[in-house]
């Protein structure tokens, strides 16, 4: 039980992370999956397991794959104010050119050899 209980979890983290990276609030989502801002917040906090249909529609809104979702690996240790700045970067990022993309990748990667990583 203890498996599933994560799993649930995990899926709502997901969820919650792909939603912030389009910007969209709770409301938002459910009105475009034709859910209640309550169903989005039990799914969102692993407190109910949803349907496969709701899921597929919350990737379509969300512009992901199935399995971009079901990559917990890449999201479960995302925390909400992570996921919101991860979406600022994005929308920050697609304001750009290729060239200052690239250059935010480099100062970016100095930064992490800097820091060890």
């Amino acid at each position: 039980m203890k498996k599933h209980n994560e799993f649930i979890q995990n899926l709502g983290l997901a969820v919650q992370f792909f939603r912030l990276q389009k910007n969209m609030t709770q409301e938002e989502l459910a009105y475009k999956i034709n859910k209640s801002e309550d169903t989005i917040s039990y799914i969102e906090r692993g407190k109910i397991t949803t349907r496969l249909d709701t899921l597929i529609d919350i990737c379509e809104v969300c512009e992901i794959s199935i399995l971009e979702l079901f990559q917990f690996n890449k999201i479960t240790h995302t925390t909400k104010q992570k996921a919101g700045s991860v979406a600022n970067i994005m929308k920050i990022l697609a304001t750009l050119d290729e060239q200052e993309v690239k250059i935010c990748e480099d100062v970016i990667t100095s930064a992490l050899k800097l820091r060890g990583k």
